[in-house]
């Protein structure tokens, strides 16, 4: 899956069989702000998780504020169980954003100048600047409605 967001919205996962390698990452508004970002192409991001998890792993859970921008990549044959609420919603602000990875040096050499970058993530490769893009043209979501028992 590529990196994506689910705004304002709590997921909880858990992998069914296999391996997954997870990536996750918080917005980092002090960077947005030194970095001069236009919050609405590119995100100023850390890196909080990093690590490979499997069907004996305990579920997981991604949050409005906190491991919210995440990644989920294939170690090895794979299924994983997503539970989301809300659900989806344009006209609430819940829509999905996909995006590119950059490291700081990267938005430094593109932009002529690597110095606010390179204060900005200092020593800390966890540090990333996040494009915003469009999904990958053979990227495909298939959504179901839930038609079971209410739960409570």
């Amino acid at each position: 899956m590529p990196i994506h967001d689910h705004p304002d919205m709590t997921v909880c996962s858990k992998v069914l069989y296999g391996k997954v390698h997870v990536e996750a990452y918080d917005k980092a508004p002090d960077l947005q702000d030194r970095l001069e970002l236009d919050p609405a192409q590119v995100l100023a991001a850390r890196q909080v998780t990093d690590t490979v998890v499997s069907e004996d792993s305990e579920a997981f859970a991604l949050f409005c504020e906190s491991n919210n921008i995440h990644r989920f990549s294939a170690v090895e044959s794979c299924a994983i169980l997503d539970v989301l609420g809300p659900p989806y919603d344009s006209e609430e602000g819940r829509e999905i954003a996909y995006y590119r990875k950059m490291l700081l040096k990267e938005l430094g050499a593109e932009q002529g100048n690597a110095g606010p970058a390179a204060a900005a993530n200092g020593d800390n490769g966890d540090v990333v600047v996040l494009q915003k893009v469009n999904p990958p043209s053979d990227y495909v979501v298939e959504g179901r409605e839930y038609t079971g028992e209410q739960v409570k």
